[in-house]
């Protein structure tokens, strides 16, 4: 009876531990050396989003992740994941707490609605700000509303949350710099001086030389003099091929900017 008791713990031990060793070192080994990128559904079930992790199970590797499934509960969460060199316990804690992937949106200076709006759609984001239409028009127009910066997000985020923090910076912004203006300055308003701004930015892409950019213009407008900056004649043609022609100098004005 002893004999047989000892049998039986020892073929217990044997299957236990010959079952164990291999389960544990499946959970631990690092999956996919290459870059492996996996979109996680709502409603996913945490079965079906760890058969994204490690493709192409055999029976014995189901049942592991099955029985590690049913001693680790959690709900993982939705979105875009890098798995790359995870091993199934670290994609695990990496899907629970929604450690997704983050992206980069650059807004350069300089850029107008259309290289935005062509950015935008090109990204992971939901663009649903054509156009700009949803930034702040505190000073009446949406164009110019945006801070140039480097901005984060996930995908299928929505563009309008960047765009509107952007547009929030940048009235931030310039009302504090506008506190520092001399009184010698001429320009009147926050509204004249983002249009000047822009102006300078579309003259010259060395930052050195926009500080001078900008004198030279600041004294034309001391002496009530026109600006003649070819950007006030590009920004209202369509298709600039880079060259500015006489038809481009005579077409017919039907806004006039202030600071002009």
């Amino acid at each position: 009876m002893k004999l047989r008791l000892f049998q039986l713990l020892l073929l217990t031990f044997i299957v236990t531990f010959g079952f164990i060793g291999p389960y544990n070192s499946f959970l631990n080994i690092q999956l996919n050396p290459a870059s492996q990128i996996i979109n996680i559904e709502k409603g996913s079930s945490n079965l079906q989003i760890l058969k994204q992790v490690k493709s192409n199970l055999n029976s014995l590797e189901l049942l592991y992740i099955k029985l590690f499934l049913f001693l680790n509960n959690g709900a993982y969460q939705s979105g875009e994941y890098e798995v790359q060199d995870k091993s199934i316990i670290s994609a695990h804690n990496q899907l629970l707490v929604g450690d997704t992937i983050t992206h980069e949106l650059l807004i350069i200076p300089g850029m107008n609605k259309f290289d935005i709006t062509k950015m935008i759609d090109e990204s992971y984001l939901i663009n649903d700000c054509i156009n700009l239409t949803c930034t702040n028009n505190l000073y009446g127009f949406s164009e110019g509303m945006v801070l140039p910066d480097t901005y984060f997000y996930k995908k299928d985020m929505k563009a309008s949350t960047l765009l509107k923090l952007s547009s929030d910076n940048l009235i931030k912004f310039v009302e504090s710099v506008w506190l520092k203006k001399s009184n010698t300055n001429p320009i009147s308003s926050i509204k004249d001086s983002l249009i000047l701004a822009s102006i300078i930015e579309k003259e010259s892409s060395d930052l050195l030389e926009k500080p001078l950019i900008a004198s030279v213009f600041i004294n034309r407008l001391r002496k009530e003099m026109r600006l003649q900056a070819d950007p006030t004649v590009i920004y209202g043609i369509k298709n600039f091929n880079g060259n500015i022609t006489k038809k481009d100098l005579q077409i017919k004005i039907i806004y006039i900017i202030p600071i002009l």
